[in-house]
């Protein structure tokens, strides 16, 4: 049996195949029985999948984060289709490469340019006031080498480079707005826009399978975006300035700030659009 991608999985056929563990649950049915309810993606998609067998042993061999090694059916499921599992492990070591495991199964990448995305986003630095400037590129090259390959955890951009992909684009899309939205401070936008999802330079590990972190678990986005801001204010920075910036990255949508608001307009938009 080859390995098969999540993209050409049919309804009525066995699959096995090597994926990410996206999301774990341990569920109890209305007998009281237990279940394990998962989402497995691959760099073509992402799947529904249950494991109804041999639970607690099944649910000790992998972790939500973890790339697995699956066996299962694909089955009919309301509207759609999911895996009913049979077999599932952490794909862990050199064993896994003689079956054809390679990072490239789990996440693809972007089909532009890292480099000119990347380009965009100093550019787009560049233009604030000093006082803003400063920070932002350091903070940007900084962190560059991952700033360039990490993904993001939405629709279309969990790819090598999501995250430069999506900044662009909500760059992009404010600045082909900005024309009838002359009211609301431009700068604010700007710099909300290229905070809002810091925290993704620690939200994974280091390898090519971007799998979430051991503080990326506990901690999630936003508090390691904080963290990173507070890790890198400059000595002088101002008051208002660091509360500005830390409200970026939280991004309530209830802020009285109207380019926090619209930030969050143009971040709906981008998530409907991916």
């Amino acid at each position: 049996m080859k390995l098969t991608t999540i993209n050409s999985f049919k309804v009525g056929t066995q699959i096995k195949g090597f994926f990410l563990c996206h999301q774990k649950y341990l569920k109890i049915t209305r007998f009281g029985d237990s279940f394990i309810d998962l989402v497995l993606k691959d760099s073509t998609g992402s799947i529904r999948g249950k494991i109804w067998s041999n639970v607690d042993y099944f649910s000790s061999k992998f972790n939500k984060g973890d790339v697995v090694a699956v066996k299962g059916d694909i089955i009919q499921f309301n509207d759609g289709y999911e895996i009913s599992l049979k077999f599932i492990n952490t794909a862990s070591g050199e064993f896994y490469s003689e079956y054809g495991y390679s990072p490239d199964l789990i996440i693809g990448k972007i089909n532009k340019s890292t480099q000119s995305l990347y380009t965009c986003i100093i550019k787009n630095i560049k233009s604030l006031s000093s006082n803003h400037r400063q920070f932002l590129l350091d903070l940007y090259e900084k962190n560059k080498s991952k700033i360039q390959t990490i993904p993001l955890e939405k629709k279309g951009y969990f790819l090598k480079g999501g995250y430069l992909l999506f900044v662009c684009n909500l760059l992009n899309t404010y600045n082909n707005f900005s024309k009838k939205y002359k009211k609301i401070d431009r700068e604010k936008i700007l710099i909300c826009i290229l905070l809002s999802h810091i925290g993704y330079i620690e939200y994974f590990d280091s390898k090519k399978i971007f799998s979430i972190s051991k503080k990326g678990y506990l901690l999630g986005c936003k508090i390691l975006g904080i963290n990173i801001l507070i890790e890198n204010f400059p000595k002088n920075i101002n008051e208002n300035d660091k509360i500005f910036y830390e409200q970026c990255i939280l991004m309530d949508e209830d802020s009285e700030d109207k380019s926090i608001k619209f930030v969050n307009y143009l971040i709906q938009l981008e998530n409907i659009a991916g």
